[in-house]
């Protein structure tokens, strides 16, 4: 989902509060260590009041503008601040989007980028984010383990 289809989306999840809907790899947005696009921003704010609808936190190293990309979690700091502040710690999941994401660069510092974002906001926020919501979403088990430990 992109663009207008995320506007098209928001009207279909108003329309259907009980449709569970999971949005991939933060949109498409185009990371460049800045404020994201004005519009992408406009588009994501329509999901704020629609509690069925999440955001999977991925695809963020494919989608930066410098190849390889950054591995510092500043750099996409502004991303992730506006889906933290229009998701939060209940509707947003990390996925790694691995394979691809080899392609960006390594893959276990892709996850620490996110975890070192996520981790500042909390044990409970880390849990949920890096793998409660997605259990929760997707219907697999609650990891326990994240729960009690708030660790990935």
């Amino acid at each position: 989902m992109r663009g207008a289809d995320l506007v098209r989306l928001a009207q279909l999840a108003a329309e259907m509060p009980g449709l569970r809907i999971m949005i991939d790899h933060l949109a498409f947005v185009k990371v460049t260590g800045s404020p994201p696009d004005p519009a992408w921003i406009a588009n994501m704010e329509r999901f704020s009041g629609l509690p069925s609808v999440f955001c999977k936190v991925s695809r963020f190293t494919e989608q930066a503008a410098i190849q390889p990309a950054p591995l510092e979690m500043a750099y996409y700091a502004p991303v992730f601040d506006v889906v933290w502040r229009v998701f939060g710690a209940d509707r947003l999941a990390y996925g790694s989007n691995w394979p691809p994401c080899l392609n960006a660069g390594d893959y276990c510092a892709t996850v620490n980028v996110a975890q070192d974002y996520f981790r500042a906001k909390g044990p409970d926020a880390f849990a949920k984010v890096m793998g409660g919501n997605a259990a929760a979403f997707y219907g697999g088990p609650g990891f326990p383990a994240l729960r009690a430990t708030g660790n990935a």
